[in-house]
């Protein structure tokens, strides 16, 4: 029995050692596939192409962010890519990079005015739930999931920024002018923080820029350039860090088409609503207290005005877990008579909401294209604004109003030169403008005494 055994580990042990061999000569003879990229320097534009739409970006930002997902690829593979373009396979994103190498004697290829001689396209895809990058004529690569969202989500920028350009240049175009580009270096600011930036301007005067970054010191270097070209101008935040400005000669635009270039994609399963109880309740108010902090409490008793505050109220929604931890600007004491129901806590802009009785830590509800606050502007006397700091510090305190008893200085020296902006109609303007123009009165500065030096004359 002894023999047997050692017989069959022999046997066992040899057929292991031939596997071994043969699979290793397999893996000799098969052909290294390496993914072929243009150097990052020399590329100056990249095309994403999904489910037809294509969108083109020559943003260095957005170059630099493909690459840095590439680079996280494993860029060797023995699976060899046999087709000019995938077959049998879901969701597929064509990336194509145009780029100009000098020593190179290719073909010259033409567009827009831009010149290239090496265009490589590359494409991502995903096949029975596993995600790939494949190169025609060359190999097929194995990425992750993260890799190809990322990728997705880079595709769904360049559009919504395609869309945000196309939507503003309407704004100031007309049949008898035409646009011509601003360069980046008419505003004096830090290149390097600067994610997207465009900007155009019509031969009679009108002009928009579109600017994405992080960082606060640039959108107050184009604040000064705006405010020093204009008295009045428009702006509009897309989201945290998307901001558009616009001058026209009517600065009446209410930016309702830039919704339609939203592209983010919220999964439902993580949605939640207001729960049906605290509605009901909701539901009986017959009368609503304002709370503003720098004004006076107002009530709001018109049915209909109530009814539509409601309805936005109700149709709040909570995406996944909420983390901004900034405070509310205004609260609605909800009535029914004389009975207290709950308090809206409402943040700046109207937004994001939620009632008192089941706020906890950061929690919200987004309102998705709210008209609150120009309810409540329109019932009362409150008017939704954001004060700027132009400069960190001035060398005078500057006169920016006066009435028969005082004379009022803005705090310049340490508060800086103030923008203010109107946020339902989007108008910016210095203080004093708007304070000589009527736009809004002292009364609704209360709020910042510390800023406002009065004296008598």
């Amino acid at each position: 029995m002894k023999k047997k055994g050692i017989i069959f580990f022999v046997i066992g042990l040899a057929v292991i050692v031939c596997l071994v061999v043969i699979g290793a000569n397999y893996f000799n003879n098969l052909k290294p596939y390496k993914l072929s990229l243009p150097e990052i320097n020399d590329v100056k534009k990249i095309s994403l192409k999904f489910d037809k739409y294509q969108n083109d970006s020559t943003n260095v930002h957005t170059i630099k962010e493909i690459f840095k997902i590439l680079n996280n690829v494993k860029k060797r593979t023995y699976k060899e890519s046999v087709q000019e373009y995938p077959n049998d396979v879901n969701d597929l994103i064509e990336i194509s990079f145009y780029a100009f190498e000098k020593d190179s004697s290719d073909f010259i290829h033409e567009e827009e005015n831009l010149f290239y001689n090496n265009v490589i396209t590359i494409y991502a895809y995903e096949r029975n739930n596993k995600y790939y990058l494949e190169q025609s004529y060359n190999g097929i690569y194995k990425i992750t999931e993260e890799n190809y969202n990322d990728l997705k989500d880079i595709y769904n920028d360049i559009n919504f920024m395609s869309c945000l350009v196309n939507q503003t240049g309407a704004y100031i175009m007309s049949e008898s002018n035409e646009l011509y580009d601003m360069p980046l270096g008419t505003f004096t600011t830090n290149e390097d923080e600067i994610v997207y930036y465009k900007s155009s301007y019509t031969d009679n005067g009108n002009i928009y820029t579109i600017l994405k970054t992080y960082d606060s010191e640039v959108i107050r270097n184009f604040d000064k350039y705006f405010s020093s070209k204009y008295d009045v101008y428009q702006t509009y935040s897309v989201n945290d860090s998307t901001y558009i400005y616009v001058y026209n000669k009517l600065n009446g635009i209410d930016f309702e088409d830039l919704k339609k270039c939203s592209t983010n994609k919220v999964n439902d399963k993580v949605v939640k609503k207001i729960d049906s109880k605290t509605i009901e309740k909701l539901e009986k108010t017959n009368k609503i207290v304002m709370n503003f902090s720098n004004d006076k409490p107002e009530t709001i008793e018109n049915k209909k005005a109530i009814k539509e505050i409601l309805d936005i109220i109700s149709s709040g929604k909570q995406y996944g877990d909420a983390a901004l931890c900034d405070g509310h600007s205004l609260e609605l004491l909800m009535y029914n008579d004389d009975t207290l129901i709950d308090t809206i806590y409402v943040w700046r802009g109207g937004s994001r909401l939620i009632p008192k009785s089941i706020h906890s830590g950061c929690s919200y509800y987004t309102v998705s294209d709210s008209n609150l606050i120009e309810i409540i502007e329109r019932e009362t006397n409150y008017i939704s604004y954001n004060l700027f700091s132009l400069t960190d510090s001035c060398e005078e305190n500057e006169k920016i109003y006066s009435d028969e008893k005082y004379n009022y200085y803005l705090n310049c020296k340490e508060r800086g030169n103030m923008l203010i902006k109107f946020n339902t109609k989007n108008l910016k303007m210095n203080l004093k403008y708007a304070l000589d123009n009527n736009y809004i009165t002292l009364e609704h500065l209360s709020a910042y005494d510390d800023m406002i030096i009065k004296e008598e004359k």
